[in-house]
C-alpha cells in the first residue's frame, strides 16, 4: 500500500490535487492513516470483487468469464477438493484472487460489462464526488 507516499506526492502538500480513494473495508486504515479525509474515500464491502459480482449477478458474471476464456479452468476450479463445499460467490470471490494479476484484469471486465446505473455505489460515488 503506497497510499501515504501518492497522498504526500499527489494531494496538498504535493501537485495539489483532490484525490479519492476506493479501498476495500480491511483497507480504510491506509488511507486514514495517509490523511484523506472519510468523505473522500469510498469503501467497498467486503471488496471489490464482492461488489462486482454481486452488482453482475452470478450468470453474467460467469458469462463474462466465458468470453475471456476462462469459464472451462472456473469449473475445473470448482471441482478441486477445498472448492466443492464452498458457494458460488465464495468460488467466484476466490478464482479471481489464484492468480497474479486476475483482479486487476477481471476488476476491469466486470465493471465494463455494467451499465453506468448499475456500477456498485462505491465506484459509482467516487467517479461522481466533486473535484
Amino acid at each position: 500500500m503506497s497510499v501515504c507516499r501518492f497522498v504526500a506526492e499527489l494531494g496538498p502538500g504535493g501537485a495539489g490535487l483532490r484525490l479519492r480513494g476506493l479501498c476495500d473495508a480491511g483497507e480504510v486504515r491506509f488511507f486514514e492513516r495517509a490523511g484523506l479525509p472519510g468523505h473522500a474515500v469510498f469503501v467497498c464491502r467486503p471488496d471489490l470483487e464482492a461488489e462486482l459480482i454481486g452488482a453482475l449477478g452470478h450468470t453474467r458474471t460467469e458469462e463474462a468469464l466465458e468470453r475471456e476464456g476462462d469459464l472451462r479452468l472456473f469449473r475445473t476450479f470448482q471441482q478441486q477438493p477445498a472448492q466443492r463445499t464452498r458457494t458460488l460467490d465464495q468460488h467466484l470471490h476466490r478464482f479471481f484472487g489464484t492468480t497474479s494479476g486476475r483482479k486487476e484484469h477481471y476488476a476491469a471486465v466486470l465493471t465494463s460489462a455494467l451499465a453506468a446505473d448499475e456500477l456498485p455505489a462505491p465506484l459509482r460515488d467516487v467517479v461522481r464526488a466533486p473535484n
